[in-house]
C-alpha cells in the first residue's frame, strides 16, 4: 500500500465518525476479528491473525505461514497496548501460500465464523494493521480464479503487517480467506488462502 493510499483511507475513517462508529455489525463483527501477532523478542508486530476456535486449554488462532519462523517465540494480542498471551505454533500447510495455526494457552476470545471457499465476484472485507500504524478496515473483491499454487486474486488493497488477517465473505457474513501478500506497486491485487480448504488439509474440525 502506497503513502498516498493509506492516508486517504485514514482521513475516510476520520471523516465517517472514527474507529467507535460502524455502518452495520457486520463491519464492527470484521473489526473485532482482527488479533496482531508480535515478536517476544522485539515487541515488533508480525503479521495479522484471528481466532478459529476456543478449546479448554485456551484458543486457537490463524495466520499466513510465512509470518510463523521456527527460532523466533511470538505473543498475540488487540494491539494499542492490549495485554498479550504467549503463543505458539501447532500446524501448519505447507507451501508459499499457506496457513499457521497458534495456540495462545488460557486465552479466551469469541472465534470467527468460517464459511466456505469464496467465488468470483463476491465481495469482501478485512481488517488489520498496515505497517504497524493504524487500524484499517477495507474492502474488496475476489477478483479472479483459484491458482493452483493455491490462492485467490482480489482487490483488497492492504499493507506489510496486514497478511495472516480474516478475511470475510460480505453474502456469508463469516471467514472465507487468510490475507497472505499484497502487491505494493499494484495496489489493487493481494492474494487470500481459501481457509476452508487449508483447514481441511490439517483435518481440522472447528468443534
Amino acid at each position: 500500500m502506497s503513502f498516498r493510499t493509506l492516508l486517504a483511507a485514514i482521513l475516510l475513517t476520520v471523516a465517517c465518525g472514527g474507529s467507535s462508529e460502524f455502518a452495520n455489525p457486520f463491519a464492527e463483527r470484521v473489526w473485532d476479528s482482527a488479533y496482531v501477532l508480535y515478536r517476544t523478542d522485539t515487541d515488533r508486530q508480525v503479521c495479522g491473525t484471528f481466532p478459529v476456535e476456543q478449546r479448554p486449554e485456551g484458543a486457537y488462532f490463524v495466520t499466513a505461514t510465512h509470518c510463523q519462523h521456527n527460532d523466533l517465540t511470538y505473543e498475540i494480542g488487540k494491539g494499542d497496548g492490549a495485554p498479550t498471551h504467549s503463543a505458539r505454533m501447532v500446524a501448519k500447510t505447507e507451501g508459499d501460500f499457506g496457513i499457521a495455526v497458534f495456540l495462545a494457552e488460557g486465552m479466551r476470545v469469541k472465534p470467527v465464523s468460517i464459511g466456505s471457499d469464496p467465488a468470483i465476484g463476491n465481495s469482501i472485507y478485512l481488517a488489520g494493521r498496515p505497517h504497524a500504524q493504524y487500524p484499517l478496515l477495507v474492502s474488496g473483491i475476489v477478483s479472479g480464479p483459484l491458482q493452483k499454487a493455491g490462492f485467490f486474486p482480489t482487490t483488497a488493497a492492504s499493507g506489510s503487517g496486514m497478511s495472516g488477517s480474516a478475511i470475510w465473505c460480505v453474502a456469508a457474513q463469516a471467514v472465507c480467506g487468510v490475507q497472505i501478500a499484497h502487491y505494493s506497486q499494484q495496489p489493487l491485487l493481494s492474494l487470500m488462502a481459501p481457509l476452508a480448504s487449508q483447514l481441511a488439509q490439517l483435518k481440522w474440525r472447528v468443534g
